[in-house]
């Protein structure tokens, strides 16, 4: 993944992606980018977030967007921004927006009932594919999308989820060091959830479960630590590929 001095949330989560040149010790300013679930102006920027390493300060916040239903976010590889729309239309859509707000385009799952909540990116090639999860209530499915140019184009491919003990998959993420995708199962707040690899093939995905148990609804890739961040409920889990084992884990006050 290109690195970004950029944060990006989900309303689901406290739990941030931080894409920086490298790990600094001294103060650093990023823009954030974040959704808001529940309807009306939903994308918003602040433009100035200073992190110190012992505090978090923010400047003014700009609602940028609208879009029907908004979520995940992440960037695309051509810089535009990638929302999950929720369940708003029938087929649900992922939008792509520009980061001042400007509509590009929206593409839509193929399954009527496959919801678009969170997002996973598996490269920054302009021809990388892209993943949405519906979040519970769809199935053992999931919808994958192939970029064009960098962004979205055409409609997804449904996407059959298998193995586990759990098909609900609400989140997964690549980890380029070891080129294995991750899932988790966990629901929304909760810290019981299944967590393992991914194994795609065609129309198929194949999980191997390697933890139960966990908080796994949120993951992220931490390029510091080469780990994979896990957090759902009051949880924030660190789970070490190397070892196969969760290293560390915090509580923290209030829903996350």
């Amino acid at each position: 993944m290109r690195p970004r001095k950029t944060l990006l949330c989900g309303t689901a989560l406290l739990a941030c992606s931080l894409y920086g040149a490298g790990a600094q010790a001294d103060p650093v300013t990023v823009q954030l980018f974040y959704t808001t679930f529940a309807g009306g102006v939903n994308v918003d920027n602040v433009a100035n977030v200073t992190l110190s390493g012992s505090t978090l300060t923010f400047g003014t916040k700009t609602a940028i967007a609208t879009t029907a239903g908004a979520d995940g976010i992440l960037f695309l590889p051509d810089g535009n921004l990638a929302i999950a729309g929720q369940n708003i239309n029938n087929p649900a859509q992922v939008h792509e927006i520009t980061t001042s707000g400007a509509a590009v385009t929206s593409v839509s799952t193929t399954a009527a009932s496959n919801g678009s909540y969170h997002l996973a990116l598996s490269s920054n090639s302009p021809t990388a594919t892209l993943y949405t999860m519906c979040n519970g209530g769809c199935g053992a499915n999931l919808t994958r999308f192939t970029l064009a140019g960098g962004g979205l184009s055409g409609a997804g491919t449904d996407i059959t989820v298998t193995g586990g003990t759990s098909q609900d998959v609400r989140g997964i993420i690549f980890d380029p060091v070891n080129s294995k995708w991750y899932y988790g199962t966990a629901g929304d707040g909760s810290i019981s959830g299944t967590f393992g690899t991914v194994a795609f093939s065609g129309t198929n995905a194949a999980l191997t479960q390697l933890l139960s148990g966990v908080a796994a609804h949120g993951l992220t890739f931490d390029p510091f630590t080469n780990d994979i961040i896990i957090n759902s409920g009051t949880e924030i889990e660190q789970f070490d590929p190397t070892t196969g084992t969760i290293v560390s884990m915090v509580t923290v006050a209030g829903e996350q």
